[in-house]
């Protein structure tokens, strides 16, 4: 997705617990193409997609992102990950890609 705060959303088909989230990073760019870069994102969770709540800051770049949730009993209908600038970052990123956004869990009733 492109823009001044790059973001990719996924929307569940209901309520669900939630035990883990996957990104995959984009392998097909050079790591020195700053603008195709897997940055480490933020990723948060919403019952309504207007309240969020972080669960997992990555502090450096990966090629995959695992947040492992298993116990918190976090509910969610809603999943973003969000690419956010280093503090040595001087200007906003105009692109985050993905390979792949992979939420798991239960759908509850």
């Amino acid at each position: 997705m492109r823009g001044k705060n790059p973001s990719a959303q996924v929307q569940l088909p209901g309520e669900g617990e939630l035990t883990g989230i996957v990104l995959v990073g984009r392998h097909e760019y050079p790591w020195n193409d700053l603008a195709y870069q897997a940055a480490p994102p933020k990723v948060s969770v919403s019952l309504d997609g207007k309240a969020w709540t972080e669960v997992a800051p990555f502090e450096r770049d990966e090629m995959v992102f695992r947040v492992d949730l298993q116990g918190k009993n976090l509910l969610a209908r809603y999943v973003r990950a969000e690419r956010v600038p280093g503090p040595q970052e001087t200007k906003p990123f105009e692109r985050f890609c993905l390979r792949g956004f992979m939420v798991y869990g239960r759908k509850l009733c």
